[in-house]
Order: C-alpha cells, then sequence, then structure tokens
C-alpha cells in the first residue's frame, strides 16, 4: 500500500534513515447506570515514553461500579508510567 492508495487510512512520510513508531488502541466505552446519555470512553495506552508501551499491556478490563465510578483493571508486564 502506498500514500496515495485511496483505501490509506493514514499517511505518513520520514526522512531518510527516519523511523516511526504507529499505534492504534481499542477504546472501550462505559456507560453510567444513573445516566445513560452520558457515555466515557477510556483507551490503555500502555507505558508512557517507551518505544513499545503497548507491548507492556497484558489485560484490561474496564467497568462502572455501583456508585457510578469507573473500575479499571490493569496487568503490566514491565514496570513504568502507564497512559
Amino acid at each position: 500500500m502506498s500514500a496515495s492508495d485511496p483505501h490509506a487510512m493514514l499517511t505518513t512520510s520520514l526522512g531518510i534513515r527516519g523511523y516511526e513508531i504507529l499505534t492504534a488502541f481499542p477504546v472501550m466505552n462505559l456507560a453510567g447506570q444513573q445516566t445513560e446519555e452520558v457515555q466515557v470512553q477510556v483507551a490503555n495506552l500502555g507505558l508512557l515514553h517507551k518505544m513499545a508501551g503497548a507491548a507492556a499491556i497484558e489485560s484490561t478490563t474496564a467497568d462502572v461500579t455501583e456508585n457510578g465510578r469507573a473500575f479499571l483493571d490493569i496487568k503490566l508486564k514491565a514496570l513504568g508510567n502507564l497512559g
């Protein structure tokens, strides 16, 4: 696939000997039980300031508790700042 391909959703160009890491993250919808019209979307970005920060994610679970707070259960394979 090339940058001029009409099916390309994202195009980028790099300089000579340049590199870039592109990563896609799944977004999870959290709907509160008290106000259904308000919807929160969360995404686990992995470890910040790491080249392969998303690779450290082992599992992610998101839920809304009875009192309306978001509960995120995230398991990582490495230490660092979670994004």
